[in-house]
C-alpha cells in the first residue's frame, strides 16, 4: 500500500446522523480504496449511537459496488440495531425512514408493520 492509499484508507467522504429515542446516531463512510493484490474495492464505515458501535469493510469489483454494498450494509446493521428495533430510528423526522437502503431480500423487514 502507498503513502497515497494509506491516506485515503481513511478518508471519510460520507456522513450522516439519525436520530432514535436513545439519542443520535452517527454513520460514516470513507473513500472507496483500490487493493493492490486484488483489484477490488474496499469502503470502510462505521456506526455510533448510545447503544450499537459498529466497524466494518465491505468490499465491491469497483468503487460504485463498494459504495453500494456499504450503503446496504449500513441499512441493515442500523435495522437490526437496538435503536433500529425498539428506539424509533428515524431519519430527517421521519417515521419508518433510515436513510438507508436494505438488501431486497430484507426489505419487508424494513417496511412499517399494519
Amino acid at each position: 500500500m502507498t503513502k497515497k492509499d494509506h491516506e485515503n484508507a481513511m478518508t471519510i467522504c460520507a456522513r450522516r446522523t439519525l436520530e432514535s429515542s436513545y439519542g443520535p446516531v452517527a454513520v460514516w463512510i470513507t473513500v472507496p480504496r483500490e487493493e493492490t493484490e486484488t483489484g477490488d474495492f474496499l469502503c470502510d464505515y462505521g456506526i455510533a449511537g448510545p447503544r450499537t458501535q459498529r466497524r466494518g469493510s465491505v468490499m465491491g469489483i469497483d468503487a460504485f459496488q463498494a459504495l453500494q454494498l456499504t450503503m446496504e450494509r449500513i441499512g441493515t446493521e442500523l435495522l437490526f440495531s437496538e435503536e433500529g428495533q425498539t428506539g424509533g430510528l428515524r431519519w430527517l423526522d421521519t417515521a419508518y425512514e433510515i436513510g438507508f437502503p436494505v438488501p431486497a431480500s430484507i426489505e419487508d423487514l424494513a417496511s412499517p408493520k399494519k
